[in-house]
């Protein structure tokens, strides 16, 4: 078996220094997986971090190899995790054990080992540290979520960091929440905002938390169209949280104030006939306007007006130029037309694998045509 089989899924450079030192240092490899968690990841870090050049055991220069490197192994084998960091990543800081205590025994890319030393060694990363110092386990993939969320500190507390499952995840929550300063706010209270990140329960979800927030924004949407004074335009995610909590319909949850505030939705309230009107974009593009159909007209509880009262609204709304878009038109005989499209193809009785010829499609059209079958 391949010296290097164990550390088939680090970072070339890495498991080819193993692999190099343990044809100079022979079970150095078996040494360093037989480890205890500390030890072990103490000696992958300081490995790392070796800037010194090695070739893989299959490489013909072998006789190049950095002889120096002997004495890291031997530091590996006699030295405590203190001891051999102090010497070979001086200066360091006693939270960088515990850090490496955290990963297990599993061995780690060797990017994650340097980013960790980075961390602990600059002071301007002093909150990464911390957060790092309170998780119960660390991995990969959740110190990159640490290293996204530094954007918004709040959201490094130990809880935050928890509750993100994945890194694409970290992200969108540092884009929601320059969203929430930036287009949903007009005065946004940042001591507020970082109250309640800190004050977030553990069962309190992500979404739970940005729908909250969202519920309350109080900047001006321009509404797409007038449709008169029969209609209140509920131009604020407030009043449309408001409106929806009112009716009993589901207008606070995130995608809806996403769609709102992106321009693809709008509502607006008829108080007189106790209606809300969905409209739609259609069709927009970076040089044309897109085209606003009335996507649903809702009463409370999500219940549908009377068709008095749904044709009166959709009157009105038609003067006001915005159509009502019928998802789902009624049924026509042009229906058999548009399957017709998705037929399989003609066979002929020659070839059973080939489609009909257009010849013969056009004979046949000419036939029905004429009025006539041929046999």
């Amino acid at each position: 078996m391949s010296p290097t089989c164990s550390y088939q899924h680090l970072e070339g450079p890495l498991g080819d220094l193993i692999a190099s030192l343990d044809l100079f240092d022979a079970g150095l490899l078996g040494f360093i997986t037989r480890l205890s968690a500390v030890r072990k990841q103490a000696a992958l870090c300081v490995l790392a971090h070796s800037r010194r050049t090695t070739f893989p055991p299959h490489h013909t220069e072998a006789l190049r190899f950095d002889h120096s490197l002997i004495g890291l192994a031997k530091d590996i084998r006699g030295l405590k995790p203190a001891e051999l960091l102090t010497k070979h990543l001086a200066p360091f800081h006693d939270g960088l054990i515990g850090a490496l205590a955290k990963l297990g025994q599993r061995e780690q890319p060797s990017a994650l080992y340097r980013s960790l030393v980075e961390i602990f060694r600059d002071p301007t990363k002093a909150p990464l540290a911390a957060t790092v110092r309170h998780l119960q386990s660390l991995t990969a993939e959740r110190l990159t979520i640490i290293e996204v969320l530094a954007a918004e500190p709040a959201f490094l507390a130990p809880r935050w960091v928890e509750k993100i499952t994945t890194v694409q995840e970290a992200k969108d929550v540092i884009a929601a929440t320059r969203m929430l300063r930036e287009q949903v706010f007009e005065h946004f209270d940042e001591d507020a905002f970082r109250e309640s990140v800190r004050d977030t329960g553990e069962r309190t979800s992500i979404a739970a938390f940005f729908r909250d927030w969202f519920s309350f924004g109080d900047r001006r949407i321009q509404a797409p169209i007038d449709l008169g004074p029969r209609f209140e335009p509920l131009d604020t995610l407030q009043k449309l949280t408001a409106a929806g909590f009112r009716w009993k319909l589901c207008l606070s949850n995130l995608e809806t104030a996403a769609s709102v505030m992106s321009l693809r939705r709008f509502y607006w309230f008829c108080p007189r006939r106790e209606v809300i009107v969905e409209a739609e974009a259609h069709g927009g593009t970076a040089d044309r306007s897109p085209m606003w159909f009335a996507g649903g007209l809702f009463g409370p509880s999500n219940s549908s007006p009377s068709p008095s009262v749904r044709r009166e609204i959709e009157s009105d709304l038609a003067r006001a130029g915005l159509a009502l878009f019928h998802a789902a038109p009624e049924p026509s005989f042009w229906d058999a037309v548009t399957r017709l499209a998705y037929a399989k193809p003609l066979r002929t009785d020659n070839d059973g694998d080939g489609d009909a010829d257009d010849g013969d499609v056009r004979d046949i059209l000419l036939t029905l045509q004429n009025g006539m079958m041929v046999a």
